[in-house]
């Protein structure tokens, strides 16, 4: 698999501030993407994700991703059902992670959350007020170096809804959910499946990691 394709595994698997939790992530604001690359990585924000990570035990039993590591020469691996592929990464911002295509201009980019030894990848991050998982979440990403969201409402009536938008095209999807784990599960209308997601300092996201010693 070519670097291109390995952030986007993470973007293409998805559809308030919590001051007394440590995050890596600007929590206390909107997500927003870092369109524009760096002339090089940031080594004093990255950190936080060197190590070997794997799938956290309250992930759902079939997250795509099972694992990563993340190497102080800026390169990365992510297994995925056994199958490793490899890259490179940096951190431009806190809580944002960034993988390169072979154009340095058409780069990959979602944001994430560590809480001690747990990282939250795609992170949806609060809009406004919520209450526990009810309100509204988003996710900002960079694609392909197309800036985009994922809107995420969930509804205290059980309803749940997204809108994915990328440029001037849009997607809407909605369905019901209900309470899963540390987070939610969603069951889409239309036979467009399940999507399964965990709170993790303040932010919901689709694929949980715990770091090994």
């Amino acid at each position: 698999m070519q670097p291109r394709y390995l952030l986007a595994m993470f973007a293409l698997a998805a559809c308030g501030d919590d001051a007394a939790t440590p995050v890596d992530s600007g929590l206390n604001k909107d997500a927003a993407a870092d369109a524009r690359p760096d002339a090089s990585p940031d080594a004093s924000l990255a950190p936080p994700l060197f190590g070997d990570w794997v799938k956290d035990p309250d992930a759902w039993t079939d997250q795509f991703v099972q694992g990563a590591t993340f190497r102080t020469d800026g390169t990365f691996t992510l297994v995925r059902l056994g199958d490793p592929v490899s890259g490179n990464y940096e951190v431009p911002s806190s809580g944002r992670l960034r993988t390169f295509h072979d154009d340095p201009t058409k780069f990959d980019e979602l944001g994430f959350v560590i809480v001690n030894d747990q990282l939250l990848i795609d992170a949806f991050l609060p809009q406004g007020q919520v209450t526990g998982l009810v309100g509204s979440w988003t996710s900002s990403r960079v694609t392909f170096g197309q800036t985009g969201t994922v809107s995420l409402t969930i509804a205290a009536d059980g309803t749940a809804s997204t809108l994915t938008s990328s440029g001037t095209t849009s997607f809407p999807d909605s369905g019901t959910w209900v309470a899963e784990g540390t987070g939610l599960v969603i069951t889409f209308a239309n036979n467009h499946g399940q999507a399964h997601f965990r709170l993790l300092g303040g932010a919901l996201g689709r694929f949980l990691f715990v770091k090994q010693p």
